[in-house]
C-alpha cells in the first residue's frame, strides 16, 4: 500500500508492455510504477486478449493522494481496465477496495498533525475511472472532531460510482439517532450513476452533515433521503440528470443551509421526479430553513422544483425554469407556515400551471421574474403566484407573468404603507416615490369596481342621468380608493348613489359643470368608510 504523491519532474514513460493484470498489480503495490505519471501504449498482449480491451493510455494525473487501485485485488483490477478502457459492462464488486481506501486515508495525517482533539487532514481519495458498487461503503467522521474536509477527487469522465440495484452507495457506522453522524466530506468531479431509475438506488444514507460536491454528476439515482433533518449540503456546477420519479433527489422532514449554485437539473428526455422536498412528515416543525437555488437551468422535472413547508430564508434566483410540473414550487407541502420567501431575476416557462403555489406565509418578495406560459390553454398556466390569499404580506416589484402575477390582491405592508398588485400584467413600480395606479371607470348608469384594479377611479360624467357606484370587488382589509367624480354635461348632474357596501358620514354632493370632487373610502374587511372627501368643487 502507499500513496501516489506530487512530483516536480516530468512525465516519464515506464515500458508496462506485455504485463498481465496480476504482475501490473504487483508493480502498482509495490511502488515501482508511479501512477501520477503512467502513460503509456498497450500492444496486443495476452492481458488485453483476456480483457477483450483496447487500453490507450493509463493516466493518473498529480493529485496527493491515496489511490484505489492500489488497494484492489487482480480480479478487481481486470474488470477496472475493462470498465474503463473497454467499455465493457462491471460485474466485479470494488466497494472492498474504495473501503480499504478510505481507510488509509483516515490514518494517514498530513503532516502527522493533531490539534487538541481534532484529526487534521484526512488524505485525499483518488478515484481513477468507474468503479462498481455491489454494498455499501462506510465513512466515518465523528461530527465536531474534523477541521479539515476528507476529499473524494475523480479523475478523467468516468471517475465515480456505479450500482445496478437498491444500494446506498454511502452510510456511516457512528451512531447518532435523530442527528447526521458523519460530517465535512466533499466531493469533486465525481459521477455518481444507477444503471437503471428502477433501482431505487442513492448516493448517501442520511446520516452525513456539511458535505459539498463540485462539478459532480448523478445519473438516474436519487440523492439522499434522511429520517430527519440534512444540513449544510452544497451542490455547485453538478448535473442533475434524470432523477428517478416518482421520488424526491434529496428528502428531509426538515433542512438547514442547502445551497445549489449553477448547476444543470434536467430529465434530458426520462422522467425526473422532484429536485427537493421537506415537509415536515416527523412533526419536528424543523421546516427548510436557508435554501438557495440560484443560477441554475431547472427542466422537466415531473416532480417539479420544490414541495417545501415552514420555509424561512428560501431564495429562487437568476434561474432558467422551463417545463416543469403543473406546480413547479409547492410551498404548502406540510403543514408549517412559511415565514420569508425571495424570488428574483428568474425566466421561467410555465406551460403547465402556475410557477409558485403558496401555503400560509407571512413574506414573500418576487423582484423582476418573468413567467410566460407560450400561449398555452391550460388553466393557471404562466402564473407566478397561485393561492396567493394565504400570503399576508406580499410585494412584487418589476415582475410580468403571462397567466398574471397574482390570483388573488396582494399586498405587501411596511408600518402604515400597502401596495397592491394587479391580478394581470405587470406588477406596480415603486422608488423613491409610491405611484398611485389610476383606473377610469367606463360612465354608465351602474358602475362596476375591481379594487385590485388600483386605487384611484376616475369618473367623468357626460349627461344628467343618474349613476350608482357598485361595492368593490377584490379589496383587501385595510386598502384605501378614491373616486374622482368630474361634471362635463355641461349642466346638472343626475344622482350619485353609493350602493350597500359604502359608509358616508353625509349626502354626497355633484359637482357643478366643469367641476370635479373626489372622495376617499378605506375597507375594514366588511364595508368600505369614508376617510375624506374635497369640500368644494375644483376647476376640471
Amino acid at each position: 500500500m502507499g500513496i501516489s504523491r506530487v512530483t516536480t519532474q516530468s512525465p516519464r514513460a515506464y515500458d508496462l508492455k506485455n504485463l498481465q493484470a496480476d504482475q501490473l498489480m504487483t508493480r502498482l503495490n509495490a511502488g515501482t510504477v508511479p501512477l501520477e505519471y503512467t502513460r503509456n501504449k498497450f500492444d496486443a498482449t495476452p492481458v488485453e486478449s483476456a480483457l477483450a480491451v483496447s487500453i490507450p493510455q493509463l493516466w493518473v494525473p498529480p493529485f496527493n493522494g491515496v489511490n484505489v487501485l492500489r488497494y484492489m485485488s487482480t480480479a478487481q483490477l481486470a474488470d477496472f481496465l475493462a470498465v474503463n478502457y473497454g467499455n465493457a459492462a462491471p460485474t466485479v464488486d470494488q466497494s472492498s477496495a474504495v473501503q480499504a481506501a478510505i481507510n488509509v486515508c483516515a490514518q494517514l495525517v498530513q503532516n502527522n498533525t493533531n490539534v487538541g482533539a481534532l484529526t487534521v487532514n484526512w488524505a485525499t481519495l483518488i478515484i481513477p475511472g468507474k468503479l462498481y458498487l455491489a454494498s455499501t461503503v462506510y465513512i466515518n467522521r465523528l461530527v465536531q472532531t474534523a477541521n479539515a474536509d476528507f476529499i473524494v477527487q475523480g479523475v478523467g469522465p468516468q471517475a465515480g460510482f456505479y450500482v445496478a440495484g437498491a444500494t446506498t452507495m454511502f452510510d456511516t457506522y457512528i451512531s447518532a439517532p435523530t442527528d447526521p453522524g458523519t460530517e465535512f466530506v466533499t466531493f469533486k468531479d465525481i459521477r455518481f450513476e444507477s444503471s437503471a431509475a428502477a433501482n431505487n438506488a442513492f448516493c448517501f444514507s442520511g446520516k452525513f452533515l456539511r458535505m459539498k460536491f463540485h462539478h459532480c454528476t448523478f445519473y438516474r439515482i436519487r440523492c439522499v433521503t434522511a429520517s430527519y433533518y440534512i444540513q449544510s449540503w452544497k451542490f455547485e456546477a453538478c448535473l442533475v440528470k434524470a432523477s428517478p420519479q416518482p421520488g424526491n433527489f434529496i428528502y428531509a422532514p426538515g433542512s438547514y443551509d442547502i445551497g445549489v449554485i449553477d448547476c444543470e437539473i434536467s430529465n434530458y428526455g426520462a422522467t425526473s421526479g422532484t429536485f427537493i422536498k421537506v415537509d415536515n412528515a416527523d412533526a419536528s416543525s424543523r421546516g427548510c430553513n436557508g435554501l438557495r437555488i440560484i443560477g441554475c437551468e431547472i427542466e422537466g422535472l415531473a416532480g417539479g422544483t420544490a414541495a417545501l413547508t415552514g420555509v424561512s430564508g428560501l431564495e429562487i434566483s437568476n434561474c432558467h425554469i422551463e417545463a416543469n410540473a403543473t406546480v413547479d414550487v409547492n410551498l404548502w407541502a406540510g403543514n408549517l407556515t412559511n415565514n420569508s420567501v425571495l424570488l428574483t431575476g428568474n425566466y421561467v416557462f410555465c406551460a403547465n400551471g402556475p410557477w409558485i403555489a403558496h401555503g400560509p406565509a407571512l413574506n414573500v418578495t418576487s423582484v423582476a421574474n418573468t413567467v410566460t406560459n407560450g400561449g398555452s390553454p391550460t388553466s393557471l398556466a404562466g402564473q407566478l403566484h397561485n393561492t396567493s390569499i394565504q400570503v399576508q404580506n406580499l410585494i412584487s416589484i418589476g415582475d410580468y407573468a403571462d397567466g398574471g402575477v397574482s390570483d388573488q390582491p396582494f399586498t405587501y405592508s411596511y408600518g402604515a404603507l400597502k401596495i397592491k398588485g394587479p391580478t394581470a400584467g405587470a406588477s406596480p413600480t415603486t422608488a423613491a416615490r409610491v405611484i398611485e395606479r389610476r383606473v377610469t371607470l367606463a360612465y354608465s348608469a351602474s358602475i362596476a369596481v375591481d379594487a385590485s384594479a388600483g386605487n384611484s377611479f376616475d369618473v367623468t360624467a357626460t349627461n344628467g342621468t343618474a349613476f350608482t357606484i357598485q361595492a368593490p370587488t377584490l379589496g383587501v382589509d385595510g386598502q384605501k380608493i378614491r373616486f374622482n367624480i368630474a361634471n362635463n354635461s355641461g349642466g346638472a348632474l343626475g344622482v350619485l348613489t353609493f350602493a350597500a357596501g359604502y359608509k358616508l358620514g353625509a349626502a354626497w354632493v355633484q359637482p357643478a359643470t366643469g367641476n370635479n370632487r373626489s372622495i376617499e373610502f378605506q375597507f375594514n374587511g366588511t364595508s368600505w368608510y369614508e376617510r375624506s372627501r374635497s369640500p368644494a368643487d375644483v376647476t376640471n
